[in-house]
């Protein structure tokens, strides 16, 4: 979940926004924030009705996320899929440490 810390700075002449406000992110099951450098585990849902918008599903960890996907707070019939975070790295041992984080979560 995402919140603004700060509102945007808009041009009174044009109406245009001339800089962006501040937003920070928290978890959406345990509220916690994330820090500034920590990017969530994001879960996208998409409804059966393709003109609404999708809804993002912010984790700050994969027990978190496992949580959500196991309470499943949504109505399970107007949703069209869902997508899952990847598991990516440039180095072999974080993909390694992910993967196996991942893995245990979903044990419980």
């Amino acid at each position: 979940m995402r919140k603004k810390t700060e509102s945007d700075t808009i041009c009174k002449e044009c109406g245009h926004i001339t800089q962006y406000g501040k937003e920070e992110c928290f978890c959406d099951v345990c509220k916690k924030k994330l820090l500034p450098k920590q990017f969530p585990l994001q879960i996208s849902v998409f409804w059966n009705d393709i003109d609404s918008f999708g809804q993002d599903i912010d984790c700050c960890s994969w027990k978190c996320l496992a949580q959500w996907l196991k309470e499943f707070p949504l109505n399970k019939d107007e949703i069209r899929f869902i997508t899952l975070p990847y598991i990516q790295s440039l180095e072999k041992e974080h993909f390694d440490d992910s993967l196996q984080r991942m893995l245990e979560a979903f044990k419980e």
